[in-house]
């Protein structure tokens, strides 16, 4: 069974389901803050082909 891990940016779920190391979902949080995210709602992300890339999508 696989691991999904959760975090929050305020109002909003982010969804990790690589089950990432803590410094990586740090890492991915840190960029997503960067992004034009919505305020609330479920996000899924995961890392992007470079070290400083991150890829999201809204599921919810």
């Amino acid at each position: 069974m696989a691991t999904t891990r959760i975090t929050f940016l305020g109002s909003l779920i982010v969804l990790h389901k690589d089950n990432p190391p803590e410094q990586e979902i740090m890492h991915r949080l840190e960029l997503l803050l960067c992004a034009p995210l919505p305020e609330v709602g479920v996000i899924e992300a995961w890392s992007g082909t470079s070290k400083d890339e991150i890829n999201w999508r809204q599921i919810g």
